[in-house]
């Protein structure tokens, strides 16, 4: 059985994987995860998985299991040519002002500036980073690399506004995002899309 003090950082790092899976694998160790607030009880049968939920209320749920495979996924393996470290709220405005001209985003690095670009019939934007407090661009190539903007709009959803999130990348290539969620670590591999 594995408690959980808080169900906080569970909920939220549950919140981010869910607008692209409706199922999943967990994987624990024997020094469980330790959050804040409510108190959560997990344990799992031959066929089900016991959740148990106290707060106002106790809460307890019954989830079915399906059947696995035992191998770990494969992640990527890439060799990035730029890392950025932005700011959460930062990188979550210039998303959502992007999404007012179109359902794509550019990403460029030059030099140690991100630039962030969007285009449609609506007419175009293009956002330069400034603040190297809050923006920090390391590489030495420039990078080029377009994504859905719906996708990484889900991908960063459950950043903490506070909180930094490392984006990888390397020209017409998948995108690694990275950041934290109390002491969960979330990563995401995200395709590219064409230019």
């Amino acid at each position: 059985m594995i408690e959980l003090k808080g169900v906080d950082g569970w909920k939220r790092s549950i919140g981010a994987v869910s607008s692209f899976i409706s199922e999943g694998n967990f994987r624990f160790n024997d020094s469980g995860r330790a959050l804040p607030r409510e108190h959560l009880k997990m344990d799992v049968t031959d066929s089900e998985l016991l959740l148990q939920l106290v707060g106002e209320f106790e809460k307890s749920f019954r989830l079915p299991l399906i059947d696995v495979s035992d191998e770990e996924l494969a992640l990527p393996k890439h060799k990035y040519e730029c890392s950025v470290e932005i700011n959460a709220r930062v990188f979550k405005e210039a998303l959502k002002d992007a999404s007012i001209f179109g359902s794509v985003v550019v990403l460029k690095t030059s030099g140690d500036q991100l630039i962030i670009e969007a285009r449609g019939s609506n007419g175009q934007l293009v956002c330069v980073s400034k603040d190297k407090k809050l923006i920090k661009v390391n590489g030495s190539t420039d990078v080029v690399a377009k994504f859905s903007l719906n996708f990484l709009q889900n991908v960063v959803r459950e950043a903490s506004p506070e909180g930094t999130i490392l984006l990888e990348l390397k020209t017409d290539s998948p995108m690694k995002v990275s950041y934290n969620i109390n002491k969960n670590e979330m990563r995401f591999f995200l395709a590219h899309m064409l230019l």
